[in-house]
């Protein structure tokens, strides 16, 4: 794969995380009705969310969206749930109930990968997300944002011989997190379609085991991801004029 020069690559990274700085002002307006209590950040999921690849935990996409928050919200509390080799089962079992009694404000969930790895049945992977899902809308009054699972089947830790076949199966993975999204009315992210763009010409985005992200490709996500919740959270956008 071609790699970008060294000055494609900065310009690129302070394209995204001057972004990423741009919702400050955002956030300020959005969430100014926590103001005054305790704004609660949960991330549920798999290594993804426990921040795999990254250099520190405060680079991985909920350290970043957490480190956001933070700068307009000093109460933010900020709970880090997401286990390495995570399937939906064990969020259910090990992170569902703690989750709910964290009374979150906002939560982000991402997982699937190891599912695929471990090959979960489609439909008992269906069956399980929706029980997650389902139980977090109904258990909890957060605002619950879900991401589709990044292509990673070009990374170099996948055999040239699988990855057709991982591109059939996340698909189908992929459509399942998609439709138990709208089926539980919770805002989905697509990370998939995103990530297809910057593997292609940015392999950087990967961290040095080949798979997970790295500090580039977690700003990247959170990027992603932030973009979303500020159309989630937003209700009054004829004050938009007020953050110019």
């Amino acid at each position: 794969m071609k790699k970008y020069s060294s000055l494609n690559l900065v310009k690129m990274q302070n394209i995204v995380f001057k972004s990423i700085q741009g919702f400050n002002k955002l956030f300020s307006f959005i969430f100014s009705r926590h103001r005054g209590k305790n704004f609660v950040y949960v991330a549920i999921g798999d290594s993804s969310v426990e921040g795999l690849g990254a250099s520190h935990p405060d680079r991985s996409y909920t350290g970043i969206i957490y480190q956001q928050l933070k700068l307009t919200l000093k109460n933010t509390q900020y709970h880090n749930l997401g286990k390495a080799f995570a399937k939906v089962n064990d969020v259910i079992e090990n992170q569902l109930d703690k989750t709910i009694a964290l009374k979150p404000d906002l939560i982000t969930i991402s997982v699937g990968t190891n599912d695929i790895i471990k090959k979960t049945s489609f439909k008992e992977f269906e069956k399980e997300l929706f029980h997650l899902l389902s139980n977090l809308k109904t258990n909890t009054t957060a605002d619950i944002v879900i991401n589709t699972i990044p292509d990673l089947t070009n990374a170099p830790v996948v055999p040239r011989h699988m990855r057709l076949a991982g591109k059939v199966i996340l698909s189908r993975v992929n459509n399942i997190i998609r439709k138990q999204a709208k089926a539980c009315d919770v805002r989905l992210v697509d990370l998939y379609e995103t990530s297809r763009i910057f593997t292609r010409s940015y392999p950087e985005v990967l961290s040095e085991d080949g798979f997970h992200p790295s500090d580039f490709g977690y700003a990247i996500w959170a990027n992603t991801i932030i973009g979303e919740i500020k159309h989630l959270l937003w209700h009054d956008k004829k004050d938009l004029s007020a953050l110019k």
